[in-house]
């Protein structure tokens, strides 16, 4: 947990949504602290701690999980997955969430280029405008959105998932031999 991954954002937009019909989710927050991991530290976990106070014991501080069955089973229990990061610069890829996505899991995401490539607006995902004049608000209205129409939710939980296996080990290595190939063969065509 860091506060570029915009967490603080998660607690104060789930704070809100809580105050409505949304008062029965509860909100796991996983992850390390430790700045040896990337976290920020025990004052941040302390300062998101206080905040969400406001939503009394719905929201669950669960630390790191390093074992691959347990987090499949987060996965699997979790009916959305949000990642409101706001590192410009940190984050190249998302993988985070394309693990969710694999699982059926509905995600909502910062408007980051890196989530471009797996994550389309309303049809594999939900994307909250991080650079909004409220963000935390932005992010409350994009869980909002989801939670709203459980059939649409599960809709795009299910395009989620289908487009995450575009991303699968074998898809991935295909494409790269695909592109080793063309290599191949434009360096023996220029060269001959």
């Amino acid at each position: 947990m860091h506060r570029e991954k915009g967490v603080h954002l998660l607690v104060e937009a789930f704070a809100r949504l809580r105050r409505g019909e949304f008062a029965d989710w509860k909100l796991i927050i996983v992850g390390s602290t430790d700045s040896r991991e990337g976290g920020g530290g025990e004052a941040y976990l302390r300062q998101l701690q206080q905040s969400a106070t406001v939503a009394g014991e719905q929201i669950l501080f669960h630390g790191p999980i390093f074992d691959a069955a347990v987090l499949e089973e987060e996965f699997r229990a979790a009916r959305i997955f949000a990642y409101p990061s706001l590192a410009a610069r940190g984050e190249t890829f998302g993988l985070a969430p394309l693990e969710a996505m694999t699982h059926a899991c509905a995600v909502v995401v910062s408007n980051l280029g890196c989530f471009r490539d797996f994550i389309l607006p309303n049809e594999t995902g939900f994307v909250f405008e991080r650079g909004a004049p409220d963000p935390a608000d932005s992010l409350a209205v994009a869980f909002r959105d989801a939670l709203s129409d459980p059939i649409r939710l599960e809709r795009i939980a299910k395009a989620g998932q289908l487009k995450s296996e575009e991303f699968s080990r074998a898809r991935v290595a295909d494409k790269f031999l695909i592109d080793f190939e063309r290599l191949i063969s434009d360096a023996e065509r220029t060269s001959g």
